[in-house]
């Protein structure tokens, strides 16, 4: 493996009839990672880094140690050159914040809340850095007409339950339609009340630990605030009992769009069901807000393909979640910066334009 700046490539752009184009690497890159997926966020980023040329530094986050150890494992076997990829861990204030300001880094790649996003775009701008930030969901599951959900009930309530609405890819938003809305809940109610507390890693349940004991706290919280807001809870609302960060996952009904748990970050299993007359108005809920990820729906293939073209959002999986996965940039304020993920576009590389008069 090259040391940063040790090389260029000659490349010339498709459709430049001269004018070719030197990339170098852009010297030292810092990757900071949230602790969800954390091994797939870093190794997307880290490989066009490393394959432009650059050293990079890694936060991994301290609610994921087992994502350095695993990357240790693998530097060693590839017998990677001693100091070219380095981690760190600790808190974002601490080590997140050096990592975007330090003066010797020249881009930041950041995956995370969209708080802490805000904190590292203030430290990297005053640099001038490049920067890449992947951050804020608030991601929506459309139920079309047609669909049979009672067949299909665990499927669709995974994108919700699997990470327990804390990962980026997680499902906030459930949308239905009304003239189905009572079956609908009563099989989401009778789906739910199969699913306990998983205690080890073969537990066949949709019901997992959060990652944080706050979390537990905060979704109560959240959940007595929908009840203010005049909407029910249909499905949970209570602390698990036990051992671990359990709180039942909870599926909240009549929440007016506009309000502040429909449009903002949640980070926890609380959901929001919202019944509509038509469909065209699962899409204009859905795309009002400031968020825009990714998406599912479930319905016949014409319907499901028309609906994905007017979402705002950057991804959208139908009949399934996560069935196939590429790198997510984001849409509106889910996204900041220079989005290119490639070794040799514009964000692990610097490129120049050389024009030659003969």
């Amino acid at each position: 493996m090259t040391s940063p700046h040790s090389r260029s490539l000659l490349q010339t752009p498709i459709g430049a009839s001269s004018s070719p184009s030197f990339v170098l690497p852009v010297g030292l890159v810092s990757i900071i990672s949230t602790w969800c997926l954390s091994l797939r966020v870093i190794t997307e980023r880290l490989a066009p880094a490393l394959a432009a040329g650059n050293a990079v530094l890694i936060k991994i986050s301290e609610l994921s140690p087992v994502t350095a150890w695993i990357l240790a494992q693998a530097f060693e076997k590839a017998q990677m050159p001693a100091g070219l990829v380095q981690m760190l861990q600790g808190q974002g204030q601490q080590v997140g914040n050096l990592l975007a300001g330090h003066p010797s880094i020249r881009a930041v790649s950041f995956v995370g809340r969209v708080a802490n996003s805000e904190t590292v775009v203030k430290s990297a701008a005053a640099n001038y850095k490049k920067i890449q930030i992947c951050s804020g969901v608030k991601n929506s599951a459309l139920v079309l007409n047609e669909t049979d959900f009672k067949k299909n009930m665990t499927s669709i309530l995974e994108s919700f339950l699997i990470g327990q609405g804390q990962m980026c890819w997680n499902t906030q938003r459930l949308f239905i339609s009304e003239s189905v809305a009572a079956e609908f809940i009563q099989s989401l109610q009778n789906e739910m009340k199969k699913q306990t507390p998983a205690h080890n890693p073969d537990s066949e349940t949709l019901w997992w630990p959060v990652i944080e004991s706050v979390i537990v706290d905060k979704i109560l919280e959240k959940s007595a605030l929908a009840k203010q807001e005049h909407a029910k809870i249909i499905f949970g609302g209570e602390k698990g009992s036990g051992a671990g960060y359990f709180v039942q996952p909870t599926f909240t009904l009549d929440l007016t769009n506009c309000s502040v748990l429909q449009q903002d970050e949640i980070h926890g299993p609380l959901f929001i069901v919202t019944p509509v007359k038509y469909q065209h108005e699962m899409i204009k809920w859905s795309n009002t807000g400031y968020l825009g990820h990714s998406a599912v729906i479930w319905g016949p293939a014409d319907k499901v393909q028309k609906a994905a073209q007017a979402l705002h959002c950057s991804y959208v999986w139908t009949n399934g979640w996560l069935t196939n996965y590429d790198p997510i940039p984001g849409h509106k304020q889910s996204s900041f910066g220079n989005m290119d993920m490639h070794a040799f576009g514009n964000f692990f590389s610097d490129v120049k334009k050389v024009s030659s008069t003969y």
